[in-house]
């Protein structure tokens, strides 16, 4: 008789293995973020009222770094459950964004709220965490109705911030300043995250990084137009009359030469690699401007001179077209350059080095401008630039450029060369000037991004503060910088290309960028020890000294003065090195 039993039968296939769960990260992360952000913001709530145990600025503190440790395990914790809580509460975020964002807000002396006052610091802030949350929940949800519904959101929202702040620098342009570039950056920053998890191929998503980029030209024309022609058709042919009330030959031939710029590019019509619209707006947009100049060689429109506008109104609106522009060239072309820059900037995203140092720049920027808010409110009245007394824009920012730099560039091309990935790439149909480039712009990029925190805090201090200042070198600073950050970043892929070993290329660039920067404080005492064996020599050692060291040159642009001698060299200095790094790549063919 068959005998039958209940026992399961053995299964044959694996046993079931179960996830790894990131328990360290959740208990350090999670639940210490969520124990800091507590925390600060109670202390930044009672510690006003003269309650807690801490300051209000130690609050602050601890909210930053507890949203930071969030931030931090949303990124790396994938569970369903803390995922779609990080949502949530990146939506939550979003939401309070924007009710900070257009909230009325009643000022001293006045009897109804004005909206967008809360937009700096708070909520801009917020809606900076909402990206943060929302981008990491869209990445890992496996939900394909709601991971669609928050790119939705991402991509609504980059693009409504990104017409804004066009439309109040052609509309109200004295709040570019403040409003106006904050709602530029979080719409890049929205934009930015849409792109990095959404399929541009196909659907509506592919036509927005067109519509970015049109935005962005409209920016550009806008401002160059604005701040060019009224003055040239108010002056009209008195421009090109010298003292004597006869033709000034220099001046008509400056004109000329503006009119055949102008025409020139009627070449894009020639350039079948671009689309018609984008051909025809270039050619368009050439005859008009040689038209208004030829207009302006004959007659005069307007009695009342008008006021000026490129500095910093349309400087600061270029700026915001340049970046619309820049970003949807990265993205939709398909030149080598624009695919390896977006491989390149992906890698920085994904790079702790990457937010380490950017977290670093905004508390060096805190503590230099909580020393200059500190000087200007307890010490007597300071002349104008009271920017040369900011600690964060000179000594502090030096010395976080010279250990940026080296943290930035060392993995450019060593981790290349150490896990076999550069050869890798050469045998693609690439050559070597634009992978160098590839590497050279998202660095560069990263470099600027680490004086943002210090502009945005003075903008803080104008706009939610109240104090004013002249804001003027701040343009020739920022200027001066990125283009003194171009020779330290080229120097840096320079020594990276040379080794497999990041730390010797981070100690090579650290050495390089030392003799920079004490080259500069030294000059002066360098110059008093040799001064009484030369006076003359110790002069033209002095002149040297301060045109390669970068101390003084960054001192000079704060008080306004923008000194083409020493941009001059450094902008040589990154093109010399640049060239010696595509050089460097190019032997490995003779081995």
């Amino acid at each position: 008789m068959n005998q039958t039993t209940n026992e399961p039968a053995e299964s044959g296939g694996p046993s079931e293995t179960l996830t790894e769960q990131p328990t360290m990260i959740r208990i350090l992360c999670g639940f210490g973020g969520l124990f800091l952000l507590t925390l600060g913001l109670a202390t930044a709530y009672f510690a006003p009222m003269g309650r807690g145990l801490f300051s209000e600025g130690w609050g602050y503190l601890f909210t930053a770094v507890g949203c930071a440790l969030l931030v931090f395990h949303a990124i790396r914790d994938s569970d369903t459950e803390v995922r779609r809580v990080y949502g949530g509460l990146g939506a939550l975020m979003l939401v309070l964004a924007i009710g900070l964002s257009v909230a009325p807000v009643k000022l001293a002396g006045m009897d109804e709220g004005v909206s967008g006052v809360l937009l700096m610091p708070w909520g801009a802030l917020a809606g900076l965490l909402s990206v943060l949350f929302l981008v990491n929940f869209a990445r890992h949800e496996t939900d394909v109705n709601l991971s669609a519904w928050v790119r939705l959101t991402l991509g609504a929202m980059g693009g409504l911030l990104a017409v804004l702040s066009v439309m109040l620098g052609l509309i109200k342009p004295d709040s570019l300043l403040g409003t106006g570039f904050v709602l530029g950056v979080l719409a890049l920053v929205f934009l930015v995250s849409f792109f990095v998890v959404t399929d541009l191929s196909t659907g509506w998503a592919r036509y927005l990084p067109l519509g970015l980029g049109t935005l962005g030209g409209i920016a550009v024309v806008y401002s160059i137009g604005k701040a060019i022609f009224p003055i040239v058709l108010f002056e009209g042919p008195t421009a090109l009359m010298n003292a004597g009330n006869t033709t000034d030959k220099w001046a008509v031939i400056g004109r000329l030469i503006a009119i055949v710029i102008s025409l020139s590019l009627l070449l894009a019509l020639v350039l079948k690699q671009c689309p018609k619209w984008l051909r025809y707006s270039i050619a368009g947009t050439g005859v008009v401007f040689a038209g208004l100049f030829t207009l302006a060689c004959f007659t005069t429109l307007g009695t009342i001179a008008p006021t000026p506008y490129f500095v910093p109104n349309g400087l600061i609106l270029m700026f915001i077209g340049l970046a619309f522009v820049a970003t949807s060239y990265v993205i939709v072309s398909d030149h080598p350059l624009a695919i390896l820059t977006r491989r390149e900037i992906l890698g920085l995203a994904y790079s702790p080095i990457a937010y380490i140092v950017l977290f670093s720049a905004a508390i060096v920027g805190l503590l230099g401008h909580w020393l200059f808010y500190a000087g200007m409110t307890s010490g007597p009245v300071v002349p104008e630039p009271i920017l040369l007394n900011h600690l964060g824009l000179h000594i502090l920012a030096c010395i976080m450029a010279v250990f940026a730099v080296p943290a930035i560039t060392m993995r450019s091309f060593s981790e290349e060369k150490r896990s076999g990935t550069l050869e890798m790439l050469f045998t693609a149909p690439v050559n070597e000037w634009p992978v160098v480039l590839s590497k050279f712009l998202p660095a560069w990029l990263l470099f600027g991004l680490l004086f943002v925190p210090m502009m945005i805090y003075l903008m803080a201090m104008v706009v939610v503060g109240g104090s004013s200042f002249d804001q003027r070198p701040l343009l020739s600073y920022f200027l001066v910088v990125m283009v003194c950050g171009a020779s330290f970043i080229s120097v840096g892929l320079f020594f990276s290309s040379f080794t497999r070993n990041q730390i010797v290329a981070a100690v090579m660039t650290f050495a390089v960028m030392m003799f920079f920067f004490l080259i500069g404080i030294l000059s002066g005492d360098i110059s008093q020890t040799i001064k009484g064996l030369s006076p003359a020599t110790a002069s033209g050692l002095t002149a040297i000294m301060d045109r390669i060291g970068f101390y003084q040159l960054w001192m000079s642009s704060l008080r306004g003065q923008l000194e083409l001698t020493p941009v001059v060299f450094h902008a040589s200095v990154a093109v010399f090195f640049l060239f010696a790094t595509t050089k460097v790549l190019e032997a490995r063919k003779w081995n």
